[in-house]
């Protein structure tokens, strides 16, 4: 008789557990998905959140390149000046999209705005200094490399205010990449 009472409650232990692990196994497989999905939205977001910060960053450098071109080809008398204001008004274009794209998220500052208006300035004396005859040039070179000296250290730590609002938002460590 103790052995039939005791087959009896295996057997119904050996049911229930069936019947939890029935139950709770697909539940826990159900949550273990959604986890791996979170988990996945997070990381593109994270992704994605890198990507403006680096456009932007990316856009800024190209302008303050272009800059740099733009005074040496001028001090050879051989800028194009159409073609340095279309390039110089896309650059524009494209880092106000950038900006606003930072913004849209919560990912930028004041200092995206002295940025913004330092590079129009720089391009707009680069055109004035073009005209100069090339004597004129000459006294006036230092200063124009100044202006860009000036963009080039305000988009430092532009970049670097940039990057650390991304480690905010992210909680990520992103101690390799240079600004």
């Amino acid at each position: 008789m103790d052995s039939a009472l005791i087959g009896t409650i295996c057997g119904f232990a050996g049911t229930m557990t069936g019947a939890a692990l029935g139950y709770f196994g697909p539940l826990r497989l159900e949550r273990r998905r959604q986890e791996s999905v979170r988990e996945a939205a997070t990381e593109s977001q994270i992704a994605l959140d890198l990507d403006r910060y680096v456009r932007a960053r990316v856009v800024a450098d190209l302008w303050l390149d272009l800059l740099r071109r733009a005074l040496e080809d001028s001090l050879m008398q051989r800028l194009d000046p159409a073609q340095f204001d279309t390039e110089s008004t896309d650059h524009s274009k494209e880092l106000r999209l950038r900006t606003a794209e930072l913004t849209h998220i919560g990912i930028a500052t004041v200092r995206s705005g002295t940025l913004f208006n330092l590079l129009r300035n720089a391009t707009a004396m680069i055109k004035e200094f073009d005209i100069l005859p090339i004597e004129e040039k000459r006294q006036n070179e230092i200063g124009i490399r100044e202006i860009i000296m000036r963009c080039q250290l305000e988009r430092g730590q532009w970049a670097e205010l940039m990057l650390e609002h991304v480690r905010h938002r992210t909680g990520r460590d992103l101690a390799l990449i240079d600004y």
